[in-house]
């Protein structure tokens, strides 16, 4: 293997106490051993930064950079900006990783040279991943060319796997060179948004049906936190455009309209929603309304009327079509 290929790992650290040792000491005893860990204490008030500073003195691929708490983005931010690897990924601090994933895929980075390299990732609890684990076997294989990449991640948007960070090897000098950062101002699905920015330059992707990142559920985790599922899509209206830039970038070659029609209606869905919100709560959500309505005008194909897009609609989310239009009715008719 070319030793040469670096991979900057970067760990965000806020409140891990319990598990951050797991999570150190799983990228230490890597079997790929030419990284360097960033590990970045986003001002934890527990023993965290203490304990990132000992592994610091005991390893040099250790670095250790304390700020005062600002959130996961800001956090990450911190990270790429340090990072001098050819390669990037991010693990959070109490997930862990098994000792052959760096090798595994910086072996598979050599023979294929892709932009960016999906793998998956399993829940350490009672949720059942196997669904994920058939279709990434399905769908395994190398994508090249721009249309080719639109249509993988349409694959795994709809399947709802697509929008972490920490299943995925990113390319340094891609990130680097077009400046892509989280957006610090969004503390839902910033992942999503920061991988969108990120296929902007992509023009090849592989996706493989290999396992090796143990994704922790905790208490604090964003999934077990009780934001309506489509309100925090809409609170992160940055997902609908970069959606359309990656189909924008589509070669003329082949169909991806496919992939438009779903983004459009899934943010037709969300203006129901927060029609639904205004009536139920008297909320004043008219500038985001208005937003979501002049990016649908803006992105529709030749052709295709509001009248369309609610049929595409009712076929991609039919129950939850009805459901909503039903409670919108209710509501207007009290």
């Amino acid at each position: 293997m070319n030793i040469l290929l670096k991979v900057s790992i970067i760990v965000p650290v806020y409140k891990a106490e319990p598990y951050i040792r797991k999570c150190i000491d799983s990228i230490l005893s890597q079997t790929f051993t030419n990284f360097e860990l960033l590990l970045i204490d986003d001002g934890s008030p527990d023993n965290c930064g203490k304990i990132c500073d000992e592994y610091a003195e005991l390893d040099a691929r250790v670095h250790v950079f304390h700020k005062e708490n600002c959130g996961v983005s800001a956090a990450r931010n911190l990270g790429l900006d340090h990072a001098k690897g050819d390669y990037v990924c991010f693990i959070d601090s109490d997930d862990w990783i098994d000792p052959d994933m760096l090798e595994t895929l910086i072996g598979w980075e050599q023979k294929k040279q892709t932009d960016l390299l999906f793998f998956g990732l399993k829940y350490e609890s009672a949720v059942d991943y196997s669904d994920t684990m058939e279709l990434l076997q399905k769908i395994s294989g190398v994508y090249e060319g721009i249309n080719s990449v639109i249509k993988a991640c349409y694959i795994l948007e709809t399947n709802e796997i697509f929008g972490w960070t920490c299943n995925k090897l990113f390319r340094n000098c891609i990130i680097q060179d077009h400046h892509i950062k989280f957006n610090e101002e969004i503390s839902i699905q910033e992942d999503h948004i920061f991988t969108l920015a990120y296929l902007k330059y992509v023009t090849c992707l592989a996706i493989y049906s290999y396992f090796p990142y143990h994704y922790r559920i905790t208490a604090d985790s964003l999934t077990n936190r009780s934001y309506p599922y489509y309100l925090c899509k809409i609170r992160s209206l940055l997902i609908f455009e970069g959606r359309m830039r990656l189909v924008d970038r589509s070669d003329g070659v082949g169909d991806v309209s496919f992939y438009k029609r779903f983004t459009i209606c899934q943010f037709l869905f969300v203006l129901l929603h927060y029609y639904r919100n205004s009536f139920h709560e008297n909320n004043n959500n008219l500038k985001e309304i208005d937003f979501v309505r002049a990016m649908v005008r803006q992105y529709a194909l030749k052709g295709e009327t509001m009248k369309t897009y609610i049929l595409y609609m009712f076929s991609f989310f039919p129950g939850s079509f009805w459901n909503a239009f039903l409670r919108l009715y209710t509501i207007t008719k009290k």
